[in-house]
């Protein structure tokens, strides 16, 4: 226990007090297995380190203690020297480590979060994961089917890669390609409401808006059951139809009388319906072609029809008639004021002067006869103008009243019927006429000749009666 030339020093665990390597180099021998340790060392021969202030192990070195020394997250195997356990580093293992990183450097929890614990970190807002490393949208991970509404990939925070869709988290649809807030989408016409969906504007249809339509009908559908515009007309513009010409009103669908479409008031004069093309349908108490006219009274003696093409015609047919019939009489009137002439021409000469020797005592009875002669000549001769003037009268009354409705109430093929129908009228009545007229001229021609011949006859004979 003790040594020296004097017994006065003292041994530490068998090593003589004066030994360097007594108490492990560590303290000093200050009595008899009684170690005086340096700081930070402890136990008996001085062996145990210390950590922080606390020794790594206890004092009867017996047994390994998970002491505090090094935060209790390692061993301390030197002065101040720890071997810290997985999860934890620093030089008393008080920092903790996530995958692999210190808590204290910069690019820990991918530089999204805090390392709080052996890999557990406390991520920023927007990032999710283990370690940080999942962006998150709209609240999100991206690992989450849901996210950017399942329409798309979550790249970076709140920035979504979209499929078909738009926006910042995919929840703005595109039609055609083309997101739904561009002014160009579904062709400026609609509105995209779904994914390759667009709700058209009036006036356009189609997938995309992209056609015209009139009443929501395409204007590429034509020439088939249910076409643009009734079938009557084009669809050049929103709900716009350009309608043919006998045809008006909204999509096409009434028919024009006169120029004016069905469905304006003031078709068939306001007085009827345009039931077809230029066909008024009057209402009770009017008539004629466009119902201008009101239906007269029975009891004002006015005959005539007129509510119908066909029946003015048939009126101008009769009108007509009684025109021949009265060139007829006319003619007849013409040659019986001819042949009154020309017999009494003849009577004059032929039967008043038998011959020249009676001239000068026929004179009474040859001037009694020229006076019967005109005054019954001068009567027929006014009855001829007066039959003249009533007819001709009838005939322009009619056509003031009547040619302006046919010419501007009924179609092309009518108006050439009517003007057929009234030349061969004019030309039958025409060739009456003329030959009225030339009938007594032939005949007092004939009897002319006859006259003369017998009264130079007549005058020969007595001649040669008074020569002898």
């Amino acid at each position: 226990m003790w040594g020296g030339q004097f017994c006065e020093i003292p041994f530490c665990n068998g090593t003589l007090a004066t030994d360097s390597n007594v108490c492990n180099s560590l303290g000093v021998c200050v009595g008899p297995n009684q170690c005086k340790c340096l700081s930070g060392w402890g136990g008996k021969l001085c062996t145990i380190p210390s950590c922080n202030g606390i020794l790594a192990f206890d004092e009867n070195e017996v047994c390994i203690a998970k002491s505090n020394a090094c935060s209790g997250n390692g061993k301390c195997i030197d002065l101040n020297r720890c071997k810290c356990e997985k999860g934890w580093t620093g030089p008393l293992c008080s920092t903790p480590t996530c995958n692999g990183t210190s808590a204290t450097d910069l690019t820990v929890c991918n530089g999204f979060g805090v390392c709080v614990a052996p890999d557990k970190c406390n991520c920023y807002r927007d990032w999710g994961g283990e370690f940080c490393t999942i962006p998150t949208c709209n609240g999100t991970l991206a690992t989450d089917p849901t996210v950017c509404n399942s329409r798309g990939i979550c790249i970076e925070n709140d920035e979504c890669r979209c499929n078909s869709w738009g926006g910042k988290l995919c929840a703005t649809p595109t039609c055609n390609g083309i997101v739904a807030t561009d002014p160009n989408v579904c062709n400026s016409s609609g509105v995209c409401v779904d994914f390759d969906k667009c709700e058209c504007f009036s006036g356009y249809g189609d997938a995309f808006c992209g056609t015209l339509s009139c009443n929501s009908i395409l204007s590429t559908h034509i020439n088939v059951e249910g076409a643009v515009c009734s079938g009557r007309g084009l669809c050049l513009g929103p709900n716009k139809c350009i309608c043919q010409p006998n045809w008006g009103g909204f999509m096409c669908g009434f028919p024009k009388c006169f120029d004016i479409s069905g469905d304006k008031k003031e078709v068939c004069s306001g007085h009827g319906d345009c039931i077809a093309v230029d066909t008024c349908k009057c209402y009770q108490g009017y008539m004629d072609y466009d119902c201008s006219s009101v239906v007269p009274d029975k009891n004002c003696g006015d005959s005539r029809r007129g509510a119908s093409f066909w029946d003015v015609l048939v009126e101008g047919w009769d009108l007509i008639g009684d025109m021949a019939s009265g060139a007829a009489s006319i003619g007849s009137s013409i040659g019986n004021v001819i042949e009154s002439l020309g017999t009494g021409f003849i009577d004059l000469f032929g039967g008043v002067i038998p011959n020249i020797a009676d001239i000068f005592s026929s004179i009474p009875k040859l001037m009694e006869k020229i006076l019967n002669f005109l005054i019954s000549t001068a009567e027929k001769f006014i009855n001829f103008i007066l039959n003249l003037w009533t007819t001709f009268v009838e005939f322009i009354e009619w056509a003031v009243i009547y040619f302006p409705k046919i010419f501007s109430g009924i179609t092309l093929q009518q108006v050439v019927t009517v003007l057929v129908i009234i030349g061969v009228a004019l030309l039958l009545i025409i060739i009456i006429v003329l030959l009225s007229f030339l009938s007594p001229y032939i005949t007092i021609a004939l009897q002319f000749v006859k006259g003369v011949s017998s009264a130079l006859a007549s005058s020969e004979k007595a001649l040669k009666e008074y020569n002898m």
